[in-house]
């Protein structure tokens, strides 16, 4: 990701204060106390050490016991029911959820278009966008296509070793059957022919299916002999987090 990316996540998202984290938070959590902004692991009063309440300090525990008494707020996604002691609103669909669910991604939001990866691509202004649905607004469409890129890193699937900077990663769908879409990256560096083997291994393919399997791009097949890199500099793989069909002529 260019570090003109990163400098749009980072007016986006806000820091959690605790001095030892630091850590860029897309939904963070302000103290009811000392009203600064922490990540879902510091927000609690003990957790940040917070500067304005003590439970040594018999004003403070005083204080602390004028105050009304906590409220649990249960999450609203599908049968979760996970108590918070910290309400938690997704600012985009205004719906409560957990810690766990508090992404778009994983709340199913209705301001997300669920399959951004599944999109179509499209240059604007020499940057990669994902298409979306008429109910995810341009202002958003850029940071919904991040944040699904940023779930694609956190699982997928490659070989060990590689920089970063020569991932590329991907969405791949065996057989047809699209719920068996799994995320992986492969080095730039590999023709199309060593993914496959890769993915013969990794998804323990039988080998009277091995013969004459070929990645599909929108239902076009790609020459095994080209390399990831050769394939982007032509503008055939125009972004990340594509989805290939692995299948047999």
């Amino acid at each position: 990701m260019s570090s003109s990316s990163d400098k749009d996540l980072s007016n986006i998202g806000k820091h959690c204060s605790f001095e030892l984290c630091n850590r860029l938070d897309f939904l963070p959590i302000k103290c009811d106390l000392c009203h600064l902004n922490f990540c879902k692991e510091h927000f609690t009063f003990i957790n940040h050490k917070c500067s304005k309440y003590d439970e040594k300090n018999e004003r403070n525990v005083s204080n602390m016991a004028n105050l009304a008494p906590i409220n649990f707020y249960i999450c609203t996604f599908e049968d979760c029911k996970q108590r918070e002691m910290v309400e938690v609103i997704c600012e985009f669909c205004n719906i409560r959820v957990c810690m766990k669910h508090r992404l778009q991604i994983d709340h199913k939001c209705s301001k997300l278009q669920a399959n951004l990866v599944d999109s179509k691509p499209k240059i604007e202004k020499q940057e990669f966008k994902f298409e979306v649905k008429q109910n995810v607004s341009e202002k958003n469409a850029p940071l919904a296509a991040k944040l699904t890129l940023m779930k694609l890193k956190q699982t997928a699937v490659g070989p060990p070793g590689l920089p970063d900077q020569s991932k590329y990663y991907c969405f791949i769908i065996q057989d047809g059957n699209v719920t068996s879409k799994k995320p992986f990256f492969f080095s730039s560096k590999w023709p199309v022919g060593k993914c496959i083997e890769f993915l013969i291994d990794k998804l323990k393919i039988e080998k009277s299916k091995q013969s004459d399997l070929k990645l599909y791009l929108d239902n076009n097949p790609i020459a095994s002999s080209y390399t990831i890199e050769e394939l982007q500099k032509n503008n055939i793989l125009i972004s990340q987090g594509l989805v290939f069909y692995l299948k047999s002529n």
